[in-house]
Formats: structure tokens, C-alpha cells, sequence
């Protein structure tokens, strides 16, 4: 019945989950190129990029590039590099040098940044963003967790019936809002998240959630109500006596034995 149960929870949950968890890349294992589909494609449209899967990250010079069909937001969510910038993040278009963003710790102590929202450090592309991961020296870099940031493929106004529309005119994908990262670039799809309507898809997948959960609850209480009854069988057949509670009437008669003063007086004639 555990095991039962436990498919049941497994199911729901999968009915009623939101398809817009973000995948998680690893600067070390990603490979070159991180292609992303348009916000209207209904699609994963965004992803999370660390700088690696480890506790320690390897010391190397990386680069990855990220491409979308109209355009992308980079937004920075942790940094926690070596000090006096023994690492350097840069983000950067190709074709706009000049509004590259570098991050580094110049601190000679750990400085460990990490915004929710991400409104501190973000970068806006039209369509390719060279993400660079460079080191001026080796050593250990444990306890350092790097860096993380969350980009997203967005294009101009006007946005399609599938889309959210941002402040900036920005349009994501409406699985996108509310799940604490910064898809628009300025956060606007974070806010109102209270207000936030259920989606006919997940309200479509709660439906079949609870009718699986009622169909295998009642299917659970009759394989337990056959089981109980067919137990109960059992036992009325191990405990019925293999004999008659009473004797029978029509018992065989036997007479009954001589007085006892005839037997004495047959002794004493001997």
C-alpha cells in the first residue's frame, strides 16, 4: 500500500508542476554554443549557467556563446569569486565591445554577492552573448562557489497571446513569471506574483491529478476490502472443528454391566 501511495504522490505532483523549471548548464561542460528558442515557441525559452558542477572549478579560460533568434537578458544572480580578481566573469556582444560587462572581486577578502532578483548586474543582447570565464592564476579555489546567472531569449513589443509583456517592452514567455529570477531584465515579471493566475494548462493538470488520485484511492479500498474478506474466509475455515458439536442421538446401545453383588457372588462360588 506504501509503494502504491508513493506512485500516486509521484504522479500529482507531475500533473500539477509547472514545465518552466529552468535547465541547468556548467560552464566546464556546456560545450561552445547554447542555442535557446523564441519566447513564443512554448519552449523552454531560459536557462541557468554556473561556472561548474564540482566544489572546486578547474582554473582554465572558458568561453560559451548564447544565441537566440531576437534577442537575450543575462542577468547575474551569484558571484562569489577569489579575491584581487583571480577571476573574471565578462559578458559581452560581438558587435558592441563597448558595453561589455566585467565582474570580478577586487577585495583581498571573499565577497560573496547574491541577489534574488538579480536587478544588480544585467545584460541585454540582440541575439548573441559571449559569456567569458578567465583566470590570471591557479591555486585552490575551494570554498568558492563561482559565479550563476539566468538568461533568457526575449524579443521586442508587441508580444504574442503567449507571451508576458515586461516594463521594458520586453516580451518572455508567460511560463517564465514568478519564479524568482529575472527573465525581463528590470524584474517586472516578478512583481504581482500573488495575483498571478493559474494557467488553463495547470488547471487542466490539476483536474487529471485529483481524478487519477480518487480513481487509484477507490481501487486502493477495494483491493484492501477484498483482501480483508478473503482473510476472514480463510480463518472460519482453519478454526471449524473437523467433528459434530454434539454427539448423536442415534448412538449404538450398549447394555449396561451386571450388578455388582451377582459378580461378587460368582467370585465367592468358585
Amino acid at each position: 500500500m506504501k509503494v502504491l501511495w508513493n506512485i500516486i504522490s509521484i504522479v500529482f505532483l507531475c500533473a500539477v508542476c509547472d514545465a518552466s523549471s529552468l535547465k541547468t548548464y556548467y560552464m566546464n561542460t556546456a560545450g561552445n554554443v547554447i542555442t535557446l528558442p523564441s519566447a513564443s515557441s512554448g519552449k523552454k525559452s531560459s536557462g541557468i549557467l554556473k561556472s561548474h558542477e564540482k566544489v572546486s572549478y578547474d582554473t582554465s579560460n572558458r568561453t560559451l556563446t548564447i544565441t537566440a533568434p531576437y534577442g537575450l537578458v543575462a542577468s547575474i544572480r551569484l558571484l562569489d569569486l577569489r579575491p584581487r580578481c583571480q577571476d573574471v566573469l565578462k559578458l559581452y556582444e560581438p558587435s558592441h565591445l563597448s558595453n561589455e560587462i566585467s565582474a570580478c572581486n577586487q577585495f583581498t577578502y571573499r565577497s560573496r554577492e547574491e541577489d534574488v532578483y538579480e536587478r544588480k548586474k544585467v545584460y541585454a543582447s540582440s541575439g548573441t552573448l559571449i559569456v567569458m570565464f578567465s583566470h590570471t592564476r591557479g591555486g585552490s579555489t575551494f570554498p568558492y562557489d563561482g559565479f550563476q546567472l539566468t538568461f533568457t531569449s526575449v524579443r521586442n513589443y508587441p508580444c504574442g497571446s503567449h507571451e508576458f509583456q515586461c516594463n521594458n517592452f520586453k516580451c518572455i514567455s508567460e511560463k517564465l513569471t514568478c519564479d524568482g529570477h529575472n527573465h525581463c531584465g528590470d524584474s517586472s515579471d516578478q512583481f504581482d506574483c500573488s495575483r498571478k493566475m493559474i494557467s488553463p494548462g495547470k488547471i487542466i493538470g490539476i483536474i487529471c491529478g485529483v481524478v487519477f488520485l480518487v480513481i487509484a484511492a477507490v481501487c486502493g479500498c477495494y483491493i484492501i476490502g477484498k483482501r480483508r474478506m478473503k482473510n476472514q474466509t480463510e480463518t472460519t475455515l482453519i478454526h471449524q472443528p473437523a467433528y459434530p458439536a454434539t454427539y448423536p442421538q442415534t448412538a449404538p446401545y450398549y447394555p449396561p454391566p451386571p450388578p455388582y453383588t451377582q459378580v461378587h457372588n460368582n467370585l465367592n462360588y468358585r
